[in-house]
């Protein structure tokens, strides 16, 4: 699995919330301050922190994200292997979404899976 920014923003936010007892919300933001310092549009992106609310039960939106995120763990809960995947061709070529702007939503699904985390 390739290694990304949000991804580890979602591993590093998991473990804070787990080992730490911190919300969710202010696991998510102190992870992407961290890790995306200095680029404002980076922390403040939406998608992968609704993903990653939705995957840990803080976020009971049922929105597009959380739809995404539904379906990509169905994918993968049918695959045997799922190293060396890339988050944006698996958008593209396992979720069908093509020419669908990709906004990180897999590369936190993906980073979460991967650790056994959900």
């Amino acid at each position: 699995m390739e290694d990304t920014d949000y991804g580890q923003s979602a591993i590093m936010a998991f473990e804070l919330m787990k080992n730490d007892g911190i919300p969710a919300r202010e696991a998510w933001q102190i992870a992407v301050e961290k890790i995306f310092e200095g680029k404002p549009s980076s922390i403040a992106k939406g998608c992968p922190r609704n993903v990653f609310l939705y995957l840990v039960g803080a976020n009971c939106k049922n929105g597009k994200n959380a739809s995404y995120a539904r379906e990509a763990l169905d994918i993968l809960d049918n695959m045997d292997e799922f190293d060396g995947i890339y988050p944006r061709e698996f958008w593209r070529n396992e979720m069908n979404k093509g020419e669908k702007c990709y906004n990180n939503q897999v590369d936190v699904i993906l980073a979460l899976k991967s650790k056994g985390y959900i």
